[in-house]
């Protein structure tokens, strides 16, 4: 879906359409419809609505492909593939279905805004995706056109990439319904994403976005596709008879783990059978990855006794990335803990991480502070701290008064929040 070109603007834009919805701005424009940001006039509630335009909607199967989508994404539920909540038409008689609407960026934008993803990063969204996809498979649905710009990243509860799976325009129904909709010498796909049998137009289950996936994980992390040539063609060949460069020697300054690299290996084979058989063991595959997985667990404070302050860091950011606040907390203690000062030359590259895993710890800072009474042992510090306390300080206002650095307050009103020594609670 290519956004919008400057100053480019819609006939529907101001108009109210269903009698509920008025079209506020053009989103995108694509070879299947037209997406709008909108509100409901009652509930004013925005949402994304996507139309097929009314000389499109003439085509039989451009229409049921249309239906279709709405119908597939409607029906999974999940929290990683975008909701549809609404079906309709225009009074010249143009399909539209009404989606939640996502702030964001895809992950197409976020590769060239960010460049390659932290190898943690990119395990915590693929994971992501995999759940939703395995969804979509328990209905039956499989998405055939996996790629990064239908993967969709928005900031949702504290989570910046929170992932949502859009577009299931070109979705196969597995129970064999759909097929009437694909037409004999039609590829349908991405080729840069698109499985081998999907290149050979051999029947092709879910494990074709398995090996999507795969892909897309391969550009996250090296900042390349896996297969690249002139044309389609070239690009179908490659993934048909060529194996992919290892992610090892294609990136060698990124950082990527072995058993990373294993995962994205496997997603790719040629062969589906030597896939993972389901998008729920990918998955496992990727939490392992992340140290999540329970057989991989052991005690944190024996695991956090035998790492380096590097690998403490590396701990930090992955549970940062897979929303797990408390062990990213402990990692990041474990790390300070490790060189003995916040300031320690070793943390200084490490210090935007940092004040993260203490920003999340605090959560919304808005919040109103209260003491407790103060444990024996407090150092100078806190006790500095808890006597600029007042009754309608927030968590914000008691970092401003700190007289300490940020990142050094951060930390120490995460610890009295986390020790009791202060109750924080919503404001009156």
């Amino acid at each position: 879906m290519a956004p919008p070109a400057p100053g480019e603007t819609d006939a529907l834009v101001g108009e109210v359409i269903a009698d509920r919805y008025r079209i506020e701005r053009l989103l995108g424009r694509g070879g299947m419809g037209v997406v709008y940001l909108a509100q409901h006039v009652v509930l004013e509630k925005r949402v994304a609505i996507k139309l097929l335009p009314t000389r499109l909607a003439r085509t039989p199967e451009l229409f049921e492909r249309f239906l279709q989508e709405a119908k597939a994404a409607s029906r999974i539920g999940h929290e990683n593939v975008v909701d549809v909540i609404d079906f309709g038409a225009t009074p010249d008689y143009a399909p539209f279905f009404v989606m939640e609407y996502l702030d964001g960026r895809d992950l197409a934008d976020a590769l060239r805004q960010d460049g390659p993803f932290p190898w943690e990063r990119a395990c915590a969204v693929g994971r992501q995706v995999c759940d939703g996809l395995e969804a979509a498979h328990a209905h039956k649905i499989a998405h055939r056109d996996l790629k990064p710009a239908n993967v969709f990243l928005v900031e949702r509860g504290g989570r910046p990439d929170l992932v949502k799976v859009l577009d299931f325009g070109v979705a196969k129904v597995l129970d064999g319904a759909e097929e009437r909709l694909t037409r004999a010498g039609t590829v349908l796909g991405t080729p840069a994403y698109m499985a081998p049998e999907q290149a050979r137009e051999d029947a092709a289950d879910h494990r074709v976005d398995v090996y999507a996936l795969g892909c897309i994980l391969y550009e996250l992390l090296t900042g390349t596709i896996p297969f690249d040539a002139p044309t389609a063609m070239g690009i179908f060949s490659k993934h048909l008879f060529d194996p992919p460069e290892p992610l090892r020697v294609r990136a060698p300054a990124r950082g990527i783990p072995a058993p990373v690299e294993e995962v994205v290996l496997r997603a790719m084979a040629k062969e589906p059978g030597e896939r993972f058989p389901t998008m729920a063991e990918m998955s496992r595959a990727l939490s392992r990855c992340l140290g999540v997985a329970p057989e991989a667990r052991e005690p944190t404070a024996v695991r956090h006794r035998r790492l380096g302050t590097a690998e403490l860091i590396v701990d930090a950011r992955a549970a940062l990335y897979r929303d797990d606040l408390e062990a990213a907390f402990l990692a990041a203690e474990a790390a300070v803990a490790g060189v003995g000062d916040l300031a320690a030359p070793e943390l200084a590259p490490h210090a935007d991480l940092l004040e993260r895993v203490y920003e999340r710890a605090l959560g919304d800072r808005s919040r109103c502070v209260t003491p407790s009474p103060p444990p024996s042992g407090l150092d100078g510090r806190a006790v500095f701290l808890l006597s600029r306390l007042d009754t309608a300080m927030t968590l914000e206002d008691l970092l401003d008064v700190s007289a300490m650095p940020r990142l050094a307050a951060l930390r120490l009103v995460a610890t009295l929040l986390r020790d009791g020594t202060l109750t924080a609670h919503p404001a009156r």
